[in-house]
């Protein structure tokens, strides 16, 4: 596999101190190293979001790049370490991933990501609830 890109989450501080967490950055730094070793992605193709910088403003503008662009056979890396969090919505159980400052839901992220061409998104997400993550139709 070819990864062109790469968007790296990684939130071990909160606004809320009893909510940090303490490995979050250090598994993207990994994942990162990882990518560049292995796969043999370029380090400026690679996006690391941490702590205050992992705002849902920053993710979203992040996730844009991420998606734009993208042709048949490229494939791009979403990976996530922070807090997950599930809660009901009418009949159905919303899954989000908590950012510094607000949530990313299961449907906006399979939303920005409808127009990346079929098996170009791999998803990777170490967080509470996130198997429970609706990531959506076939290209993941």
């Amino acid at each position: 596999m070819t990864v062109q890109q790469a968007l790296l989450v990684g939130i071990d501080q909160y606004p809320d101190p009893r909510n940090n967490l303490n490995s979050c950055i250090a598994d993207t730094l990994a994942f990162r190293d990882i990518l560049t070793a292995e796969y043999g992605v370029q380090p400026t193709q690679i996006t690391l979001l941490h702590n205050q910088a992992a705002t849902l403003d920053n993710v979203r503008t992040a996730l844009d790049a991420l998606f734009s662009g993208i042709r048949d056979g490229e494939k791009v890396v979403y990976f996530e370490s922070s807090h997950g969090y599930r809660y009901p919505k009418g009949n159905t159980m919303v899954e989000v991933l908590c950012l510094y400052d607000a949530f990313l839901e299961d449907t906006e992220l399979v939303s920005r990501s409808q127009a990346a061409p079929a098996g170009s998104l791999t998803v990777i997400t170490d967080a509470c609830h996130s198997g429970g993550l609706k990531i959506g139709r076939a290209h993941v």
